[in-house]
């Protein structure tokens, strides 16, 4: 639109028009700096001596500085910086240097404390705003682009994560091993919620994990090892780990425990997000996204947190108090989600889902709460540095393939075959568990479906069919019960037929039965192919 266009260059005269300022705001205290005059009690600056009668004195003094230049005065050498569109500022505190966004509280405060330091005063908050709009301007128009990392990051074939320390130190992982540094080449940054991890040891086994999660069976325990391993890395695709169990199982307390080896945080699980706009904020403001005490998955919630795990998805929403301003949430995050019933029944997210079981806690095995969490505090040091152990072997050795099969997340597979000899694990070994568990969950997909189920002896029976969605209908129809029939998921009409065998097709693939659409005669007739394939 015109009116945008237009809109959008006033925009930017505007800015320029700020950074102008405070170029001359700079120039002006350089000035100011070689003459006498001071900031009155005010910020503002001394009053001129007056003759009698009110004529100016001959040797008056240059006016000193206004509230919003000194603001910015104080801030110069301070290190600005943006990331796409927001602003931040490197502020050395304590001696080390802390990355916060410019309009965040933390910023405010220091900027007040330098201001207070400097006129043993404090500004108005309209010059305090002035001030901040002037530095945030500069960060955008005037200083380089930097990403800005919450908890994980990468730089120059390294993995740095950040130990939420009161140094700001980070532990930087390469292929020759791991150390702690006390300044990370990277800008990280923080949200309120985020602690501190401990101090990693050295000579750790992944196996002092066993003790703190509840699974009997190998291939879950594997199963979870990997999951720590790949959420050890600043990008995904990320796995999402589903924990299934009865009550009493400690579902969510194996949840934190996995949480708090990579990101701890004040709020260690959550519950369902009410929309979309709630599980970008989560996802923007945490490293992990964990998700309590689910009772099922709605579709959107669904295919949002497939989004989720994949790089280079994103969020949109309307920015608030504007017709047309739009926000973009873009992040790839590591999540974890548990409930009673199955997680993985939607076909997308079941296809990278890695799906645990947890059984019921004996009451002769069961540990208090208190020697519990005294226990994984002793045992955390050593567990995190197994796991900087098995993330360092896996940037050696990666670059080689190791998997000959095809699966539907080689990256992760392929990464942890290569951390693998770190882990203790034979080559191969967790290529065949991730193959059945990946099995299990789709066969849990199509079990938890009436519709898949329907489809699937319809297959096995036909053996080859062709037709349309209208013809396929009621054959399928006859295979389920009324309420089935009746219930909102279940398919009605044929384009939600055609709808559903989409969904469904790479699940049932995996089982055998074979589905192609095509569009046939010179009517382009929509028809439908199902073959089976016995054995498979």
């Amino acid at each position: 639109d015109a009116a945008d266009a237009e809109a959008d260059k006033w925009d930017e005269a505007r800015a320029l028009a700020l950074v102008d300022a405070a170029v001359s705001a700079s120039e002006a205290m350089q000035e100011w700096h070689g003459s006498d005059a001071r900031p009155a009690a005010d910020g503002g600056a001394g009053k001129s001596k007056t003759k009698k009668g009110g004529g100016r004195a001959k040797d008056k003094k240059p006016a000193g500085p206004t509230q919003r230049n000194l603001i910015v005065e104080v801030a110069r050498d301070v290190e600005l910086w943006h990331d796409r569109d927001k602003a931040y500022a490197s502020i050395l505190i304590k001696g080390h240097f802390e990355n916060w966004p410019i309009r965040s509280s933390v910023f405010r405060q220091w900027l007040i404390h330098q201001y207070f330091d400097r006129t043993g005063g404090a500004p108005s908050s309209q010059a305090l705003q002035e001030g901040l709009g002037v530095l945030e301007t500069l960060a955008i128009w005037r200083n380089p682009s930097h990403r800005a990392w919450r908890r994980l990051a990468e730089f120059e074939g390294s993995i740095f994560h950040d130990l939420c320390d009161d140094g700001w130190g980070a532990v930087e992982i390469g292929p020759n091993g791991w150390s702690v540094v006390e300044r990370p080449p990277v800008k990280f940054i923080r949200s309120d919620p985020m602690r501190a991890l401990p101090e990693p040891e050295r000579g750790g086994m992944i196996e002092e994990l066993r003790g703190f999660v509840n699974v009997e069976v190998e291939a879950d325990f594997q199963i979870i090892a990997a999951w720590l391993v790949s959420a050890l890395r600043p990008r995904g695709p990320f796995p999402i780990l589903v924990i299934n169990g009865e009550q009493g199982s400690a579902k969510s307390t194996t949840a934190r425990v996995l949480r708090d080896l990579i990101d701890p945080n004040d709020a260690s699980s959550r519950s369902a997000p009410r929309d979309e706009r709630d599980l970008a904020v989560a996802a923007v403001n945490n490293y992990a996204v964990v998700l309590d005490n689910l009772s099922g998955l709605p579709g959107w919630l669904s295919d949002a947190l497939c989004r989720l795990a994949s790089p280079g998805s994103g969020f949109a929403t309307r920015a608030l108090h504007t017709n047309r301003g739009e926000i973009v949430f873009t992040a790839d995050r590591p999540i974890i989600l548990n409930g009673i019933t199955a997680l993985d029944s939607r076909p997308d997210l079941g296809s990278r889902a890695l799906v645990v079981v947890l059984p019921a806690i004996q009451e002769s095995e069961r540990r208090t709460e208190a020697e519990f969490w005294s226990e994984f505090r002793e045992a955390r040091p050593a567990i995190l540095g197994a796991l900087y152990d098995a993330v360092s072997c896996a940037l050696q050795r990666a670059g080689v393939r190791r998997v000959k099969r095809r699966l539907r997340q080689a990256d992760f597979v392929e990464l942890i075959e290569a951390a693998a000899p770190a882990l203790g694990w034979a080559e191969g070994v967790f290529t065949e568990v991730y193959a059945d568990n990946a099995a299990t969950a789709v066969r849990a997909v199509i079990e938890d479906s009436p519709f898949a189920s329907a489809v699937r002896e319809f297959a096995e029976e036909r053996v080859e069919w062709d037709g349309s969605a209208s013809e396929l209908l009621p054959l399928i129809d006859s295979r389920v019960s009324e309420s089935i029939r009746k219930h909102r998921s279940f398919p009605k009409t044929p384009e939600a037929v055609g709808s559903a065998l989409k969904r469904f097709a790479a699940a049932l693939r995996t089982v055998g039965v074979d589905l192609r659409f095509d569009r046939v005669g010179q009517k382009r007739k929509r028809t439908w192919t199902i073959h089976y394939k016995p054995g498979t």
